[in-house]
């Protein structure tokens, strides 16, 4: 009986850790999800496409962020410093995906909503004020069974003046791959224009690689037009308006009018209606790319599209090739490109020369080699030959390190000025210890130029 109980037990522990093992050696499960967000107005935000692990939450954001001074503190030199607070207005999505089965998971999604109601003005000393941000937020938590390749609908809100009911969708698969429903970058409403199945297809392919995010939004045809929306030109007019109530007892005329429409001027949501109601709108696409290795062949899909109303591009840096890329895409309105530009040569150890996007709306963007200088105070009156002869200089800084570089600094730039009437001439006085950081940081050999 002793021998038999040895052996049970042997047996016992030995299976378990057999057990342990095959399932240290099963694969963690990993899923792609895709969420997007559809507003009262039928504007469309996709993605990015979230790549996640069995119980690991991704999060996807979609709205604006405004700074709030929300109060003044002293820093350790005694010069008082305003705080500033940041806050998120929007959707927040947070996803889990758990739970596994061979034909989808279940996902835990919670949805959040901001918006900033109000924000007050109050007056904390004799020259300060900070502002106090009310922000309404909602919260809605979904946990339900998903299949692969379905949609998961979650509603957020009443139906709006057109009949859509604002939503977050989503759909979830199994591993690396993401099966993107149909016209999910189309319009919710209205009948699609030409060359549709293509442009969604480009859309999907930039979804698919997990950097991108694509919008479908209203553009009013005053927008398309001037570039900025009607309500821009009407703030002036707002403004006179409040300035007319509150200064004016006697109003007649325009006056009256002016006062009257003053509440209705100052929504932007109200001049929106009415010049959408008046004028019309179209669909407008944007996309936003983060920074991936696959950039150039992501422009080069994006150039097929026949125009973007925005472009956001984001990578860490980039070179002459990307910007090249660039040029190819037709954007309408906005062009931004965030980054570290290393398609820069240094000429002399005082001329820096760098490729530069240039766009001016609508259209493709151009390409020019910009230059800029940085010479000393001492150096600067007789480098004026040289700076004449270089080509789109933008820009020169004045560098003054001594007493003596100081008093000559103003006299030197005015002359810079003159000389060169087409470039910003900056100025800058260096510290001791400054200037023995960059002596020390180009070698004992290095003259400042």
């Amino acid at each position: 009986m002793y021998l038999a109980a040895i052996a049970i037990t042997v047996s016992m522990l030995l299976g378990s850790t057999a057990v342990g093992a095959e399932t240290e050696s099963l694969p963690t499960p990993q899923y792609s999800v895709l969420c997007r967000c559809v507003d009262a107005d039928g504007n469309v935000v996709v993605g990015p496409r979230l790549a996640l692990f069995e119980g690991e939450a991704g999060n996807v954001a979609v709205g604006s962020q405004s700074p709030f001074v929300i109060g003044f503190a002293a820093d350790e030199d005694g010069v008082t410093q305003p705080q500033i607070a940041v806050i998120n207005e929007g959707t927040g999505i947070e996803v889990t995906a758990v739970g596994r089965q061979a034909n989808g998971a279940t996902m835990n999604v919670v949805v959040e909503q901001s918006e900033i109601t109000n924000v007050e003005i109050k007056k904390t000393g004799p020259d300060t004020f900070v502002q106090a941000p009310r922000l309404d937020t909602r919260k809605k938590r979904v946990i339900d069974f998903v299949k692969f390749g379905e949609v998961l609908t979650i509603p957020t809100g009443e139906k709006g003046a057109d009949g859509i009911a604002p939503r977050v969708e989503l759909v979830v698969c199994g591993g690396n791959a993401i099966n993107i429903p149909s016209n999910w970058t189309s319009p919710v409403v209205g009948r699609n224009g030409p060359r549709n199945a293509e442009r969604e297809g480009i859309f999907n392919e930039l979804l698919a690689t997990g950097a991108a995010r694509v919008r479908c939004e209203r553009v009013s045809h005053w927008e398309k037009f001037c570039g900025h929306r009607l309500y821009e030109d009407l703030v002036p007019l707002c403004d006179l308006a409040d300035l007319y109530c509150s200064c004016c007892p006697h109003r007649f005329g325009l006056a009256d009018a002016l006062c009257l429409l003053a509440p209705a001027i100052d929504d932007p949501t109200s001049v929106r209606r009415l010049e959408e109601s008046l004028l019309g709108y179209d669909w407008g696409y944007s996309v936003e790319l983060a920074g991936s290795p696959s950039l150039p062949s992501q422009m080069a899909l994006l150039s097929r599209v026949p125009e973007l109303w925005d472009l956001v591009v984001v990578p860490e840096q980039y070179d002459y090739s990307l910007l090249h890329a660039i040029t190819k895409v037709n954007v309408l309105h906005d062009l931004k490109l965030c980054g570290e530009n290393r398609a820069a040569t240094m000429k002399d150890g005082w001329l820096r020369q760098q490729w530069c996007l240039h766009h001016d709306t609508p259209g493709h963007a151009t390409l020019t080699q910009d230059a800029a200088a940085q010479l000393s105070v001492e150096k600067a009156e007789a480098a004026i030959p040289a700076l004449k002869a270089t080509a789109n200089l933008k820009q020169v800084f004045i560098l003054a390190e001594d007493e003596e570089g100081v008093k000559r600094l103003a006299r030197t730039q005015d002359v810079l000025k003159k000389a060169l009437p087409n470039a910003r001439i900056d100025a800058l006085i260096l510290s001791p210890e400054e200037t023995a950081d960059r002596r020390g940081a180009a070698g004992p050999d290095h003259e400042l130029r």
